[in-house]
């Protein structure tokens, strides 16, 4: 009976060690994927800024640069649709969805 309880004890000891371990792993790893897509998504926000900017400055008002400038809005449009759209794919369900980009 002895020798029982002893190897219950290790099997438990054993099964919270590996346990602890893979959930430790797991999390690093997901931490690890989440700040290199929030930098992603950083990067991303200043480059449709920038854009969006430098539309902004734009003071001409003949045809071809309001078409011009339409066109990009509509290039930025699809361009964070589709950014959104991949980052919503990559993650976890848990974590939340900005409001905007």
């Amino acid at each position: 009976m002895k020798t029982f309880w002893i190897v219950l004890i290790t099997l438990i000891v054993t099964a919270g060690i590996i346990g602890g371990g893979g959930w430790w792993y797991m999390q690093a790893k997901a931490e690890k994927e989440k700040k290199s897509l929030q930098t992603q998504i950083d990067d991303l926000t200043k480059q449709v800024n920038g854009l969006k900017a430098g539309e902004s400055s734009a003071t001409s008002t003949s045809s071809s640069t309001v078409s011009s400038a339409k066109d990009s809005q509509t290039n930025l449009d699809s361009a964070e649709a589709v950014v959104k759209n991949f980052l919503d794919a990559k993650k976890p369900d848990r974590w939340k969805t900005p409001s905007r980009i």
